[in-house]
Order: C-alpha cells, then sequence, then structure tokens
C-alpha cells in the first residue's frame, strides 16, 4: 500500500443531513378534525343501517308473523277434537241448596273459631307488648 492510500482510508466524508421539519401531532387541527369528522360519518352510518334493518325486519314479521310450534315431530298427544255436531249437549244442572240447619251451624263454628284467634291474637300482642315495652 501505498502512502496516498491509506491517507484516503482514514479520512471520512462527512455527509450533512438536509434540514427536517417535525410536526407536532398535538398541533394538528386539521388531522384531529379528520379523524372526528371519520368517526362521526361511520357512527352515522351504522346508525341508519340499523334503522334500515330494523325496518326490513318488521316488514318482514308482518308478512310472517311468528306462529308458536304447536307441530311436533311426533303424533300428537291430545286427540282431535270432535265437530259440534256429534256432541251432545251438556245439560248444567244446579247443585241442590244445603240445609239452613246446616249452614247455621257452620256459621256459628266460624265465628266461634275467629273469636278464638282474636282472643289468642290479642294476649300474645299484649305478651310482646310487655317484652318489648310497645
Amino acid at each position: 500500500m501505498s502512502h496516498k492510500d491509506s491517507s484516503n482510508q482514514s479520512r471520512t466524508e462527512t455527509i450533512t443531513p438536509l434540514s427536517v421539519h417535525i410536526k407536532n401531532r398535538g398541533s394538528d387541527p386539521e388531522g384531529l378534525q379528520k379523524r372526528h369528522r371519520y368517526g362521526f360519518i361511520i357512527l352515522i352510518c351504522a346508525a341508519i343501517i340499523l334503522v334500515a334493518l330494523g325496518g326490513w325486519f318488521l316488514h318482514y314479521l308482518s308478512e310472517n308473523p311468528i306462529q308458536p310450534n304447536s307441530t311436533s315431530a311426533g303424533p300428537s298427544a291430545t286427540p282431535p277434537k270432535p265437530s259440534p255436531e256429534t256432541t251432545a249437549p251438556v245439560a248444567i244442572t244446579p247443585q241442590p241448596a244445603e240445609d239452613p240447619e246446616k249452614l247455621a251451624i257452620d256459621k256459628q263454628v266460624a265465628e266461634q273459631k275467629l273469636a278464638d284467634y282474636l282472643e289468642i291474637k290479642k294476649e300474645l300482642d299484649d305478651q310482646g307488648a310487655a317484652e318489648w315495652g310497645g
């Protein structure tokens, strides 16, 4: 190697950078507005699509109402009802009136049980008032 070659190797060429301007993202109101604008447009479009699908679904249901599942895969457990012509009219017989003496005795028994209940309730209330100071 010669003396000239070694001097060239030690000397490196310096590259000067170009001037670069970095924008501060926080101070860019135009970009922030664009992002909000796109979000707002997407939100409005989604709402319009949901309303349109809801309208279509209501229209579909008005033409095809939902029926309860009355048919099953197997045979029906209840037999079909006979036509009105084949059924005989059923005569409804009124129940005979009970004996008035029996009704009077039942009324007296019920009144006696009510009196016993009220007496026991009063005694318990008095005991509770004495215990709890009411």
